[in-house]
This record gives C-alpha cells, sequence and structure tokens, in this order.
C-alpha cells in the first residue's frame, strides 16, 4: 500500500466529492475510497485537457 498523506479541503469540497463518490457507486456498484474518487478525477481531467497543456 502507498504511503498515505492528509489534505485540507473546504466542506463544500468535500460535499462535492461525497456525491461524485455516490455517482461513481450508483453507475457500477463498485465501493470507492476518496483517494480512488480523486484519482478518478485526475485521470479524467488528464485525458479531457487540451493538446497545449501537455
Amino acid at each position: 500500500m502507498a504511503a498515505m498523506t492528509t489534505i485540507s479541503i473546504t466542506e463544500e469540497t468535500q460535499t462535492e466529492l461525497r456525491k461524485i463518490k455516490g455517482q461513481l457507486m450508483a453507475s457500477d456498484g463498485k465501493e470507492r475510497s476518496f483517494d480512488d474518487v480523486i484519482m478518478e478525477l485526475i485521470e479524467h481531467w488528464k485525458v479531457r485537457r487540451p493538446a497545449h497543456e501537455c
């Protein structure tokens, strides 16, 4: 298992992460940690960003 760290986020950000986590679980039934959710958002961003930002 990778080393874990702590980050500080606002309650609003936590609420949005919870919503995304719930939507992902509803779409495929797979339970995810917040780390999993953040990594999926990062991968999504990498794919969607314009080519000139690489």
